[in-house]
């Protein structure tokens, strides 16, 4: 198995990590953007999305979508690069910058990029179909295989992570076409790094333009799997 995942002829990933870029739904043909990447088993998730049905052993080559992979940490960004690299693929790349602060692309197809941003035309700006949000969180949702978080956790690593969460998903709107999907996704429970960052986005996103930020249900999508709907009241004590 080792081996068989070194030579890329298998992804290891558990069950949990692979929800997100099930419930983005990626077209062959799609632009997804996946801002917080690293270790990467989510990013190589959405490649081989690309390649669903297909038979030819060289379509690994010939990829319409592709998968902007961004990673903060050098170290970090390093795994990704392993991870997608030992695929011997096409159709990725890798950024190493901060998701809050990630830079608008601009196509330059014709070789005039750099005249038509002098003259102030951004009619060529590059928006994603598709945008993972897989933020940094407490992982107090990872006890079951880290008894031990207990032990250190506080109530203040959600509420210090929440700025910053709301942060990164906000550029993620940012980034994305009009219609585009979101997928908002943490492996924690704290509703301060769920709930209350989603509730917030959508203020502030429809507050100057109403209805400019949809929130989907997506409780119908996969019928045999087990969940529960997110917090919608909150209490004043």
């Amino acid at each position: 198995m080792i081996k068989a995942t070194d030579c890329g002829f298998v992804s290891r990933q558990e069950l949990v990590s692979m929800l997100p870029p099930l419930f983005l739904d990626v077209q062959k043909d799609d632009l997804v953007l996946d801002m917080c990447a690293a270790p990467g088993s989510k990013t190589v998730q959405i490649l081989e999305m690309f390649h669903k049905g297909n038979k030819d052993p060289f379509d690994f080559m010939k990829v319409k979508g592709g998968v902007v992979a961004n990673e903060l940490d050098n170290k970090r960004a390093w795994i990704l690069s392993h991870q997608l690299i030992r695929l011997n693929g096409s159709g990725f790349a890798v950024v190493n910058h901060p998701a809050q602060f990630l830079p608008t692309l601009y196509k330059d197809s014709d070789g005039s990029n750099s005249e038509q941003l002098e003259n102030g035309i951004k009619d060529n700006k590059v928006y994603f179909d598709k945008v993972l949000v897989d933020v940094p969180c407490s992982g107090d949702g990872a006890i079951r295989k880290l008894p031990t978080r207990w032990r250190v956790w506080s109530p203040l690593d959600g509420i210090h992570l929440h700025v910053l969460q709301t942060q990164i998903l906000i550029r993620a709107i940012n980034l994305a076409k009009v219609g585009g999907l979101i997928v908002y996704s943490t492996c924690s429970l704290n509703p301060i790094e769920n709930e209350a960052v989603v509730a917030d986005v959508l203020r502030r996103a429809n507050r100057d333009t109403p209805n400019s930020l949809e929130l989907i249900d997506i409780h119908g999508r996969f019928p045999g799997l087990k969940m529960h709907r997110g917090v919608s009241n909150w209490f004043a004590y």
